[in-house]
């Protein structure tokens, strides 16, 4: 599913003693490849990393606030404002995806709220989730 994979990234890209933030996750920045062989999924690959940023982050103030977590606006945000995109996908793909999991959904929901996972943790629970 494209959030495992997206959700793979973006764990790889926040763990570790220098930290990369995505800061622009949405599906104007996914691409899709075919699979290699019969039988295996696509991939999906985070794309314009134009507004990457280390730690210390400072506000991206030109990016659209609908389409943005609402920490990607100040100073010092960390991989919340990822994970929140990547809750976005999910959402945003359940109006198109037929008979995507209301739990994945639930969780998509869930990574937009207050109480966000890590990267790390998304992906745990997404994986759960899918198999």
């Amino acid at each position: 599913m494209f959030s495992t994979s997206d959700t793979v990234s973006i764990q790889v890209l926040h763990d570790g003693d220098d930290p990369i933030f995505h800061r622009d996750i949405r599906w104007p920045n996914i691409i899709r490849l075919p699979p290699c062989a019969l039988g295996e999924p696509s991939k999906w690959i985070l794309i314009d990393w134009d507004d990457s940023s280390g730690f210390p982050t400072q506000p991206a103030k030109h990016l659209n606030s609908e389409n943005h977590a609402p920490e990607v606006f100040q100073e010092h945000h960390h991989g919340e404002v990822d994970v929140w995109g990547v809750g976005k996908l999910i959402i945003e793909a359940s109006k198109w995806i037929i008979g995507l999991s209301l739990d994945i959904i639930k969780f998509g929901q869930c990574m937009q709220g207050d109480n966000r996972p890590t990267a790390r943790d998304a992906l745990k629970k997404l994986k759960y989730l899918t198999y």
